[in-house]
């Protein structure tokens, strides 16, 4: 009989310590979504899914359930545990449900991971207003404010990393333009001088794939680009640059045509802040689909 009343003593400690950390985790995933939603948002802040939101509640009531079974289920009648049971067991799973549902109906938040896993971009677009602001990573669950993009589009964003720093940005006004965006991580001079893409670009330019009608140049007024016999010219004042990585070519009716890109080869000349020989960079084609970028690999300064 002792020791049946220690095993039973023992059991009822382990129950009520399951209790008390089933309980403690409840509370501060309650905490986490009431910060959330009264000043992470306000700070720029979103989840870096919309169904981690609707996770995290259904997994409060799961372990609001646990305790309330550990603290009294032996005390308890069975249709009491039983109708509890169901009630937090259809709330749960009516939460992911909705969050599910919500989330697919959208469609308004993407986030896009570099190859090398070192940096995320999140876009998410309002379905009321079209706008779209951009966030990056803020220890993983999160995304923190960075910019609202300057463009709206009518169609799903497509996102394709052209290096490791550099996410190409792609979308369709409502007037049926195409435009392109570039979010930016890296810095390929001394991280702290700011660089003119257009004079970091200003050198000799070989096509690395050998095709010698496959030119880039730039001029003193303009950017010139020759693929495969079709030569186009940009000037300067259409040229959008994001950060020191990347320049869109637009034409005269700001429609966005092709990204320059420096590749992480690219090292800047500390004086001349133009790339240095054998650096690299990537052309690729705006387009709502994948592209092929072009490699063209500098020869040094003209």
């Amino acid at each position: 009989m002792g020791m049946e009343k220690n095993e039973t003593s023992e059991g009822s400690l382990f129950s009520l310590f399951l209790g008390c950390l089933a309980i403690l985790g409840a509370i501060a995933l309650v905490a986490v979504q009431v910060l959330y939603i009264t000043f992470g948002k306000s700070k720029g802040l979103i989840y870096s899914s919309d169904m981690l939101f609707f996770s995290g509640c259904a997994v409060a009531l799961c372990l609001i359930h646990m305790s309330i079974l550990l603290f009294g289920g032996r005390n308890m009648k069975r249709i009491f545990v039983i109708v509890i049971s169901c009630i937090m067991l259809v709330g749960a799973v009516g939460l992911i449900g909705y969050g599910y549902m919500h989330t697919k109906a959208q469609e308004s938040l993407i986030r896009t991971v570099s190859p090398d896993k070192n940096y995320a971009a999140i876009f998410k677009t309002d379905s009321n207003s079209g706008k779209i602001r951009y966030y990056r990573d803020f220890y993983t669950l999160f995304g923190k404010e960075k910019e609202v993009i300057p463009f709206t589009s009518k169609e799903k964003l497509h996102c394709q990393w052209v290096s490791n720093d550099v996410c190409a940005v792609t979308g369709i006004s409502k007037d049926g333009d195409i435009w392109q965006y570039a979010a930016t991580f890296g810095d390929r001079g001394d991280g702290i001088t700011y660089s003119n893409m257009i004079n970091s670009l200003s050198v000799e330019w070989l096509a690395s794939n050998g095709k010698k009608n496959n030119q880039l140049e730039v001029t003193k007024e303009k950017i010139i680009v020759n693929i495969d016999g079709v030569k186009e010219e940009f000037d300067f004042e259409n040229c959008v640059q994001y950060g020191t990585l990347a320049l869109v070519l637009c034409d005269e009716e700001n429609e966005a045509k092709w990204m320059i890109s420096l590749n992480e080869d690219a090292h800047l000349d500390p004086e001349l802040l133009t790339v240095e020989k054998n650096g690299t960079c990537s052309l690729l084609k705006v387009s709502m689909e994948k592209e092929k970028p072009i490699i063209f690999t500098s020869m040094g300064n003209n």
